[in-house]
């Protein structure tokens, strides 16, 4: 994928016009000098559930500062604060049917073709609904955080969600 969500923060349910309004308001407030720098450090093979996942691993300590700025934001807004994400690594895919040596063959091949660095000027909330193929995920609002922030790219020029 051109580009990976980082997932930050889960701000909770947010279903009233007022929670919503007060919401964008302290997202809007949200300010960094600089823009947030990715340093990708490896992958790593992780379990969720019943799933057997690929991930890309990053340096926490740029985003964490940004996910704890935006977590107080949520909370100034009237929602409770939601469980801390540990923003360390991104999905690549789904291996639970991969055999080791096909996913240890991957690595040795991609280990050093990520970027090793890439710098984060704005962030994206999404919604997320139940529906009958699953759960769907929808971006909402881009929200930059720093003084030179780029405009975000729409979903038909390759949609950026940082």
């Amino acid at each position: 994928m051109p580009y990976l969500h980082v997932p930050l923060v889960p701000l909770g349910r947010a279903d009233t016009p007022f929670v919503l309004e007060e919401l964008d308001l302290s997202l809007l407030s949200v300010r960094l000098r600089e823009p947030v720098v990715l340093h990708h450090t490896g992958y790593t093979i992780v379990q969720r559930r019943n799933r057997i996942m690929l991930e890309a691993l990053f340096d926490p300590a740029g985003i964490d500062h940004l996910s704890v700025k935006i977590r107080q934001a949520g909370r100034r807004a009237g929602l409770p604060g939601g469980p801390v994400c540990t923003p360390f690594g991104a999905a690549l895919a789904d291996v639970t049917t991969v055999s080791a040596e096909d996913v240890s063959l991957w690595l040795g091949i991609h280990r050093q073709l990520c970027p090793q660095r890439e710098e984060i000027y704005n962030f994206t909330v999404f919604s997320t609904q139940k529906t009958e193929y699953g759960p769907g995920v929808e971006a909402e609002t881009h929200y930059p955080f720093t003084p030179y922030s780029p405009p975000p790219q729409t979903e038909s020029e390759g949609f950026a969600p940082w």
